[in-house]
């Protein structure tokens, strides 16, 4: 690895000797020419090197290079550097280290690169930080350091103070010349910073946007990216966007990022003209435009860029007014094969369904299960669906019961769904009701409609059909359809329904308990029965009950019901817990959890958090909104939202 770390380091010396900065150099019996590359002939500059011209015979050397005549450009170099010329010395210790153009000495090498180092030494003392790299390499690398040139960290510190904050906050950084002293780093690349030095400002955002050696703050990181954009700086442009793009340190604002992104575009960024093309395929931040996504897309695309590549794919199958499969698996394969999981699960689509092709399950299998291997969720449903209806493999619910897992334990709510399905029917796993009834209930929260119909009419076990059977008789007993009206008879047939744990038979009960539709009015009974329906996940008996707990002042019962709803997906509840534990209704407050509440409230898409967020955000420290984040992406996780 050693080896390794120096062939890298001497690899750089080489390119750093093709600068075209120069050290001025003096020959005692020539008298100092300035030489003028485009001006003297290759004769004239043969004249002046035989002379003892220092730069002459350097500037011979690198003619000759470019002849490939490397032997006697080898000769050239070596009469430079006889005469201390650092570039050639440089350049010939690169070479014999290497094997290049040269024959391979590591000695020589080494007693090259030791007696140029006071040279270089000397000229960074006189000002001169043309070589101040190379001695920090040689330093790093345990070169010998002469006597009279120990004292060179101090004298360094004095002249980059001065002139060079940005290249001391490094030193500092790094620490292996003046120590690690993250302080003092972040000071002088601060201080560099706020005199322009775009360089400074982008280390200084990313160090904070990653957390790299001090405490993460986006705040901080989004000050020095902001500052680094307004200069033009590109990368600086894109990783701002990214920040407002996700959301970062406070809600998403795509308008701000497809800004940034357009100005970083504008300029030939590959990435920033992906973001561009996708912005306009999903309308986020500006108008719905495929048109504009196309042309943008193919500007990235055009130089490689995966994510670009899977756009147009997508474009082509999906969004234009013609489809055009044969355009769409030209780009999708593109990507496909520089391992975008999307672009391969789309070419098992292509392949599966027979788009622009004809129909072949072997290759769609080879594609989904790629991308499968990378966690795509859409991959590992449609390899269970191939194995559910034998579509290029034997019909295997086993195998179908397992991918569907894997899709549905990544929040895939389709896959949530059939396995809810598989549960119930016994295909491929043991017959579960409870668990069928679970993975229903996940997809359905998140709005399939599908696993919302199927709950309706969920065919768990014999108790369950009987409770629903008694419900409906009620029913008709509660409204008088058919038969005549008796809340009395009806109260019976619901309070056995409910027994049996139909829980829309709990809140009838509850609701006429309230009403005082059997006499007396019971406000007790109502509360018990409401409680059975809230504890199987009735969220509008929840919602009854966290608003009951919260009229009467009890904040704990009120929290709980409240929590409850919001786990299962209520978005109103998530934004009342953020109002209560903020101390709107009295209670303890506490900000952290009223933060963590707010920024969960506003994944739904909600812009009344923002304000509270706002707020929050400039009255905590740095560590009280980390914590919340982290809070809210345990919650998150759990609870199966994306983050």
């Amino acid at each position: 690895m050693k080896i390794f770390l120096k062939l890298i380091v001497l690899s750089a010396v080489f390119l750093s000797a093709c600068s075209p900065i120069k050290p001025e150099v003096k020959v005692p019996d020539v008298p100092p020419v300035e030489i003028n590359n485009e001006q003297l002939s290759f004769k004239k500059f043969q004249e002046m090197a035989s002379l003892g011209h220092v730069e002459a015979q350097f500037q011979l050397g690198k003619i000759y290079d470019r002849k490939k005549r490397y032997k006697r450009a080898l000769k050239w170099y070596q009469r430079a550097a006889d005469q201390d010329n650092i570039m050639a010395l440089d350049i010939l210790s690169a070479r014999h280290f290497l094997g290049f153009r040269a024959p391979k000495d590591a000695q020589k090498s080494l007693a090259y690169k030791i007696r140029v180092l006071p040279l270089k030494l000397q000229s960074i003392k006189d000002g001169d930080l043309t070589f101040l790299q190379s001695v920090i390499d040689s330093y790093n690398l345990g070169v010998f350091i002469p006597e009279e040139y120990k004292e060179w960290p101090h004298w360094l510190t004095k002249i980059l103070e001065k002139d060079y904050p940005y290249k001391l906050g490094l030193i500092y950084l790094r620490g292996k010349i003046l120590g690690f002293d993250i302080e003092k780093a972040i000071y002088w690349l601060g201080k560099a910073g706020e005199q322009g030095d775009q360089a400074a400002q982008s280390k200084l955002a990313n160090m904070y946007a990653a957390g790299d050696k001090v405490d993460k703050d986006i705040g901080k990181a989004k000050y020095w990216y902001q500052k680094a954009a307004d200069l033009g700086h590109v990368k600086a442009q894109f990783k701002l966007a990214y920040i407002y793009a996700k959301g970062e340190g406070g809600t998403r604002d795509y308008e701000a990022a497809f800004k940034l992104f357009l100005k970083a575009a504008e300029k030939g960024c590959a990435p920033a003209q992906s973001e561009i093309g996708w912005y306009y395929m999903q309308g986020h931040g500006v108008e719905l435009d495929y048109q504009k996504a196309l042309q943008w897309s193919l500007k990235a695309a055009k130089k490689g860029n995966h994510y670009a590549q899977n756009n147009l794919g997508v474009i082509y199958a999906s969004k234009l007014p013609v489809k055009d499969y044969v355009e769409a698996e030209k780009w999708y394969l593109k990507a496909a094969k520089k391992g975008n999981d999307k672009a391969q699960t789309s070419m098992g689509w292509l392949n599966r369904k027979g788009l622009g092709m004809p129909v072949n399950y072997t290759e769609a299998l080879k594609w989904y299960h790629r991308a499968a291997k990378q966690n795509n969720a859409r991959a590992q449903l449609s390899i269970a669906y191939m194995h559910l209806k034998g579509q290029g493999v034997m019909a295997d619910y086993s195998e179908a019961f397992k991918w569907a897992k894997k899709s549905a334990v990544q929040d895939h709510t389709p896959a949530q769904t059939l396995l809810g399905i598989m549960y119930g029917k016994g295909d491929g796993v043991k017959k579960d009701a409870k668990l069928s009834r679970t993975w229903l209930r996940k997809a359905a929260m998140k709005g399939d409609f599908r696993a919302r119909n199927l709950l309706m009419r969920h065919p768990s076990d014999n108790p369950r059909m009987a409770a629903m059977k008694l419900y409906s008789e009620g029913n008709k007993l509660y409204h008088g359809k058919g038969v005549k009206q008796s809340y009395e008879n009806a109260e019976e047939l619901f309070i056995k329904a409910a027994e049996s744990g139909f829980v829309r038979a709990a809140i009838k009960l509850s609701r006429m308990y309230l009403l005082g539709l059997i006499i007396p009015q019971d406000n007790e009974q109502a509360m018990n029965w409401h409680h059975v329906a809230a504890e199987n996940d009735q969220i509008k008996a929840q919602l009854f009950l966290a608003e009951s707990y919260l009229d009467s002042h009890n904040i704990t019962q009120s929290v709980e019901w409240y929590s409850r709803a919001a786990e299962l997906g209520d978005v109103k509840s998530q934004y009342i817990l953020g109002e209560i534990v903020l101390g709107a209704y009295g209670g303890k407050k506490d900000v952290i959890e009223a933060l963590k509440w707010f920024e969960i409230h506003a994944e739904s898409g909600s812009k009344n958090s923002k304000p509270h967020i706002v707020e929050l955000i400039s009255s905590m420290s740095k560590n009280q909104v980390m914590e919340a984040h982290q809070r809210k992406s345990a919650w998150l996780k759990i609870y199966g939202f994306k983050d």
